[in-house]
């Protein structure tokens, strides 16, 4: 008994270590805005993770922030909608995942993460602007305006 007492401990020893390990080469990759390779390495660690939510949590929140920067914005709201699922701390996740949702079009659910992001931090003006953008984007899309936008192939090309 002792024996694959010891030998699961082993591994739970090297595996911890690993995950470790890995988690520090994809903050290397974040902290360099190397985001689509952060991306990469937190996912590999994001599966294995199992008993450390706060871990997750931060990963999860990392992958969302990652897919933001480079203009992903639904698999943002994904990882974010995980980071606060997990319960991450940092309140500016409720910010980033309002901007996500804005950004695909879901104005009610926005302006509710807003007002929650702004209970957090009253005095950031972000809150109110991302608010007063939904209200904008919703009467854009209720009264679309006469004009239509036609491409111009012979004015836009690459040698002018």
């Amino acid at each position: 008994m002792k024996f694959y007492f010891s030998i699961l401990l082993t591994l739970f020893i090297v595996t911890s270590g690993i995950a470790q390990e890995n988690t520090k080469k994809a903050d290397e990759y974040f902290d360099a805005n190397e985001y689509v390779f952060a991306i990469t390495a937190y996912k590999s660690i994001f599966s294995k993770i199992e008993n450390d939510p706060q871990t997750k949590a931060r990963i999860a929140y990392r992958i969302g922030y990652c897919n933001k920067k480079i203009s992903k914005p639904l698999d943002a709201q994904l990882w974010f909608a995980k980071a606060i699922e997990l319960e991450y701390q940092d309140p500016s996740v409720f910010l980033y995942y309002a901007d996500a949702l804005r950004m695909n079009e879901n104005f009610e659910k926005a302006t509710e993460f807003y007002n929650q992001y702004k209970m957090y931090m009253p005095k950031d003006y972000r809150a109110d602007k991302g608010i007063e953008s939904c209200k904008i984007a919703k009467q854009w899309i209720k009264n679309p305006s006469e004009y239509i936008i036609t491409n111009l192939i012979y004015l836009n090309s690459e040698f002018i």
